[in-house]
């Protein structure tokens, strides 16, 4: 589904050595794809590489077979929806609206939403438990509340790849556990296939099919979690000391921090 071939980014010229290098990934159709690594690996510029934000200087980056270069923006929303680590729109939209925006890239320059895009959105609105929240301001919603509608979003927008860039970063235990359940249950059910980066290792073990480990601009990890996350890990990428136990249910590696 995603293909990245030899992917090199530098922000400009006068850089030491490029943000990313030599970056290569294949994250299959249907699956739940976790990127981990420490603040400042190069982790969301690959995400708006991906998304086409940004131009890598060399490499290539497929989706679904096709050159990322090629495919123009519309067509691109139709085939990646994503979470950004920060939604700050401009205006104080309610939740209705924003989830309404979903629909966005299947309207044509002069037609507005038809009925089937109302039907799209009453039907997420009711996946994610937002009902009773429609006229509520984006601004006024809790942390966990604006996570759960931005993914109300991705899901109107009905695409087949979901980019989630840190997207339960600063929220409780409880949050994170609904938010990624949901995405999990979404990804199981209708073979949406996920690419997440997680600051949390233990979450992206817990639900990631396979993990890719990106440090100082390399991957240089990739694998099931059973076989990426290890003390070695802990030590050489975070600087961290720790253990790293059997989750008693899954049996996923879990990271235990030494005092």
């Amino acid at each position: 589904m995603i293909r990245i071939d030899n992917l090199t980014f530098s922000y400009n010229d006068k850089e030491q050595r490029p943000v990313l290098e030599g970056i290569n990934l294949q994250i299959n159709s249907g699956e739940f794809f976790g990127i981990i690594g420490p603040n400042g690996s190069g982790k969301t510029t690959l995400f708006k590489l991906i998304l086409g934000f940004l131009k890598p200087d060399s490499g290539t980056i497929k989706i679904d077979g096709d050159d990322l270069k090629n495919i123009r923006r519309k067509q691109i929303a139709r085939k990646i929806s994503a979470v950004m680590q920060d939604f700050l729109p401009a205006y104080d939209f309610t939740v209705q609206e924003i989830v309404h925006m979903g629909r966005t890239p299947y309207l044509g320059l002069l037609s507005g939403e038809e009925e089937k895009d109302y039907r799209v959105v009453r039907e997420v609105i009711e996946e994610t438990e937002l009902g009773g929240f429609e006229e509520k301001t984006f601004s006024r919603l809790s942390g966990g509340e604006k996570q759960r509608v931005l993914i109300a979003k991705c899901f109107a927008q009905k695409t087949p790849i979901l980019l989630l860039d840190e997207f339960v970063s600063h929220l409780d235990p409880g949050h994170i556990q609904q938010l990624v359940q949901r995405v999990y249950q979404k990804n199981k059910r209708e073979k949406v296939t996920v690419l997440g980066i997680f600051h949390d290792i233990n979450t992206a073990s817990l639900y990631c099919d396979r993990l890719a480990v990106l440090n100082e601009g390399k991957i240089v990890k990739t694998g099931p979690p059973d076989l990426v996350i290890d003390e070695e890990i802990l030590t050489r990428v975070y600087n961290a000391k720790g253990f790293v136990i059997k989750h008693p249910k899954t049996g996923k590696p879990q990271v235990l921090l030494q005092k």
